[in-house]
């Protein structure tokens, strides 16, 4: 059962990925009237401030944990066959 849910996302990624973006236009166009109380900085006050903040802590974890991990896990080529 999860198998096959995880292969129709696969297969619709693109339409996911479309409803997400989508998702976020919305809730950042929405942010445009919330009205704010009590900020605590000046980023508080600013529309879309949060999900701009969170998509670039995302980017830079994901590419930060990628290029330090492939230092860490990576090996060469024939790792391996020289063991013997």
């Amino acid at each position: 059962m999860i198998s096959s849910m995880i292969s129709k996302l696969r297969e619709n990624h693109e339409s996911l990925l479309r409803y997400f973006v989508i998702f976020l236009v919305c809730l950042c166009g929405a942010d445009f009237f919330i009205e704010r109380h009590d900020t605590h900085f000046k980023g508080e006050s600013v529309a879309c401030f949060w999900a701009v903040f969170g998509l670039i802590g995302c980017v830079v974890m994901g590419l930060l944990c990628k290029l330090g991990l492939n230092k860490v896990l990576s090996r060469k080529e024939n790792y391996y066959a020289d063991k013997d």
